[in-house]
C-alpha cells in the first residue's frame, strides 16, 4: 500500500470518529444548530491564497484543537482564516447560538486542499481541492437548551489555508419572529394577509401554519417561493399534497370541506426532496 493510500486510510478513519464525536455532542446539547446568502444567488468563490503561513487558526496565536469537547470560540458575522497541515488532525470551533436561527457555514481553502465541513449531523465535502463547502443547520435541531453551534473543519486531501465564516439568520416565518414548527405544539396562527421571508431549507423542511375560518367561510392560501427553490403543500384535513414540481412556481390550496363550527384549517409548507439549499418564501393568507 503506497504512503497516499495509507495516508487517505488514515483521513477517512479520522473523519469517522470526528462525526460521531459530533452526533455525541448534538445528542447531549453540547452542539447547537446556522446564513444563507440571499436566495437565488449563486456561491461565489473566492481566492485564498497557498502560500504557506505560520498557524494562527481564527487568530488563536496557534493550531486549533480537534477535540470537539473543547472547540475554539468565533464570533458569528466573522471571517477568519486557518491552516490544515500533514500533522494537523483538523480545528474545531465553535459559535454562539439562538434556537430558531439558521447558520449558513461556508469555508473556502486554497487550491491545494480539499476539506470537510461538520456540524451536528451534517457534512459538507464536494471531493475537490480548492472548492468551496457550503453548510446550511437549521431549526430542526434547535433544542431550547442548545446555545451554541460545533463546527469542525478537517483536511481529506492536500495541505494549505482556508478562511471560515458563519453567518447567523433569525427565522420569521408568518411574522412569528422565529421558527414554524414541525408539529403540533408550535403550530404559527395566521391571520388573512401577506408574510414574506418565511425559511425552508436543509435542517428545515416543514414549516406548519393554521388559520382560523367560520360555517360558511373558505380559506386560500398561496405561496411563491424564490426562482430556485421548490416547495410543496399538505393539507392536513385531506392529506393531499400539492406541487406543480417546477422550481420558483408558485403553489396553491384552498380548503373545499363545508364546516359548522369555527375551527382552524391547518397546512403545512414543505421542502421538495432533500434540499440542501434554503429558500425563502411569501404565504398569501385569504378568507371570505
Amino acid at each position: 500500500m503506497t504512503q497516499y493510500a495509507i495516508k487517505n486510510r488514515r483521513m477517512l478513519v479520522l473523519f469517522s470518529v470526528l462525526l460521531m464525536g459530533v452526533l455525541l455532542i448534538s445528542v447531549c446539547g453540547g452542539g447547537g444548530d446556522s446564513q444563507q446568502k440571499p436566495s437565488g444567488q449563486q456561491v461565489e468563490q473566492e481566492p485564498v491564497s497557498d502560500k504557506k503561513t505560520e498557524q494562527n487558526d481564527a487568530n488563536s496565536g496557534g493550531d486549533v484543537s480537534a477535540d470537539l469537547a473543547s472547540p475554539y470560540r468565533i464570533e458569528a458575522n466573522t471571517k477568519y482564516t486557518g491552516v490544515l497541515d500533514e500533522s494537523d488532525d483538523g480545528d474545531a470551533y465553535t459559535v454562539r447560538y439562538n434556537p430558531g436561527d439558521v447558520a449558513y457555514i461556508k469555508v473556502v481553502p486554497s487550491k491545494g486542499l480539499d476539506l470537510s465541513v461538520m456540524c451536528a449531523e451534517f457534512m459538507a465535502n464536494d471531493g475537490i481541492k480548492g472548492e468551496t463547502e457550503n453548510l446550511y443547520v437549521g431549526s430542526d435541531i434547535a433544542k431550547t437548551h442548545i446555545t451554541r453551534l460545533d463546527i469542525m473543519v478537517g483536511g481529506v486531501a492536500g495541505t494549505g489555508n482556508y478562511s471560515i465564516e458563519v453567518t447567523m439568520t433569525p427565522q420569521n416565518d408568518g411574522n412569528s419572529g422565529g421558527d414554524a414548527g414541525e408539529s403540533d405544539e408550535n403550530v404559527v396562527k395566521l391571520e388573512p394577509g401577506t408574510y414574506a421571508d418565511c425559511h425552508l431549507g436543509y435542517g428545515d423542511q416543514t414549516d406548519i401554519y393554521k388559520v382560523s375560518r367560520d360555517p360558511g367561510q373558505h380559506v386560500t392560501v398561496t405561496a411563491k417561493p424564490n426562482a430556485d427553490f421548490d416547495i410543496r403543500f399538505w393539507e392536513w384535513e385531506s392529506d393531499r399534497e400539492f406541487n406543480s414540481g417546477v422550481k420558483g412556481e408558485e403553489e396553491k390550496i384552498e380548503s373545499d370541506r363545508e364546516i359548522n363550527k369555527t375551527e382552524f384549517y391547518t397546512f403545512s409548507v414543505n421542502t421538495v426532496g432533500d434540499s440542501r439549499t434554503p429558500g425563502t418564501y411569501t404565504l398569501k393568507v385569504t378568507v371570505k
